[in-house]
């Protein structure tokens, strides 16, 4: 859902202002480039950087509740190419 993603990312730009703390986020999205919260992402100040997956096909993810489920269930393939994104306070980029 794109408007919760876009939440996603204004709350975690809110806790890496306010952390007094080291504080990193590793962000997985679809790679909708064009809707708000993929813009929010490239364009924060938190960004440490961003890399695309491309071929959806040929990446995958685990299921909720992948302990409960068969080995051959367990993994779901991409329906889309996906952004990998690393969000960290001073802190953080320090160490």
């Amino acid at each position: 859902v794109p408007e919760l993603m876009e939440a996603m990312v204004k709350k975690i730009e809110r806790l890496l202002e306010a952390s007094q703390g080291e504080m990193l986020f590793v962000v997985v999205v679809p790679a909708w480039k064009e809707l708000p919260f993929w813009k929010l992402l490239t364009s924060s100040a938190w960004s440490c950087g961003h890399v695309c997956i491309t071929r959806a096909s040929e990446h995958g993810f685990c299921d909720g509740a992948q302990h409960q489920r068969r080995p051959s269930e367990r993994y779901r393939p991409s329906s889309f190419d996906s952004g990998l994104f690393i969000l960290l306070n001073g802190i953080a980029k320090e160490r």
